[in-house]
């Protein structure tokens, strides 16, 4: 069956096998049944994900998605606040879990690799901006249908307290580093005087 251009073509190449086609972006995507009723079905509504910049999520990457996701973040932020976020999408989550098909995250890939991974190299805010990112990201492919849940939902957020403390480095010198220390804050002039005039305080 001709159609227009952009609308697809759908014919029958075996009797009893019907196959459907378009082209999006220079890829071409098919669809094949037993019947014109049924390949016109899937044409259909992969016609109607493209029109709502979705497409099928078992062969969607995370990557993919979040960049139609972004586009749709654009027309609902300030310019700053979109930037802030497309930068924790590039630096943050695209890199870490980006390579996954959509509806093979789960709750485990997202608390291993993006909270566990980072919480002790980021500040809670940071920390915080990316679940964020995530948590909506997931929330807009359940809307339509591209997932069943949304994994986000049983990530846990280690609390501001708990990553403060993680992040706070502490160096305990060892006693060769605190002799050297001590003799260095007691030093003297050639005249006897003190260099540190509290240095006593450490002897």
């Amino acid at each position: 069956m001709k159609r227009n251009k952009g609308e697809g073509m759908i014919r029958e190449y075996e009797q009893g096998k019907w196959l459907a086609r378009i082209t999006i972006n220079g890829k071409q995507k098919a669809f094949y049944g037993s019947s014109e009723k049924e390949v016109t079905k899937k044409l259909k509504d992969f016609k109607k994900k493209i029109s709502m910049g979705l497409t099928d999520s078992k062969r969607m990457q995370y990557s993919d998605f979040l960049d139609i996701w972004l586009e749709k973040k654009k027309l609902e932020l300030k310019p700053q606040s979109y930037n802030r976020l497309e930068s924790t999408v590039d630096l943050h989550i695209k890199p870490t879990i980006g390579f996954y098909y959509l509806d093979k995250i789960d709750s485990d890939i997202i608390q291993e690799e993006i909270i566990r991974n980072k919480w002790k190299n980021l500040s809670y805010s940071s920390l915080k901006k990316i679940y964020d990112a995530v948590n909506t990201s997931f929330k807009f492919a359940k809307s339509r249908g591209l997932v069943v849940h949304n994994p986000v939902e049983l990530v846990t957020l280690p609390s501001s307290d708990k990553l403060a403390r993680a992040n706070s480095k502490v160096e305990i010198l060892s006693e060769d580093e605190i002799i050297r220390f001590v003799k260095a804050t007691n030093a003297t002039y050639s005249n006897g005087n003190p260099i540190y005039k509290n240095g006593k305080y450490f002897s």
